[in-house]
């Protein structure tokens, strides 16, 4: 539908931690054309629950080598979220100051990492 009315596609989330964001990056393989992918939420929120970490080169991320979404959970994950949870989220009040910098830090850079590849591609794009 949107290729027919010629609305360009973005897929993403910005809070997904390792498998929301394998999906994500399955789906966008899967959809051409595709304008951008958004997300990788674990470099903001500072902890994820698989194996293996995702990264981001050159502005993108590749696709998880796994079987199914690519990803395998920790083995110990369910422990490794509460920890992280008791660390960062105190659900009674708001964040630390720091974490609070931290993440907006870490979404305008993501953010404007976004911005720069798309300007690359619209420059590099025919007119």
């Amino acid at each position: 539908m949107c290729r027919r009315g010629g609305v360009e596609v973005s897929i993403g989330c910005s809070e997904d931690i390792g498998p929301g964001m394998a999906s994500i990056l399955q789906l966008s393989a899967a959809v051409t054309p595709l304008y951008s992918t958004e997300g990788m939420g674990h470099l903001r929120l500072g902890t994820d629950i698989i194996d293996q970490p995702m990264l981001v080169t050159g502005g993108a991320a590749g696709l998880p080598p796994g079987f199914g979404l690519g990803v395998a959970l920790l083995p110990d994950f369910g422990a490794h979220v509460a920890a992280a949870r008791a660390h960062v989220l105190d659900l009674t009040s708001a964040p630390p100051a720091g974490v609070y910098l931290y993440s907006r830090y870490v979404r305008w850079r993501q953010r404007a990492a976004t911005a720069v590849h798309r300007l690359g591609r619209a420059v590099a794009r025919p007119a």
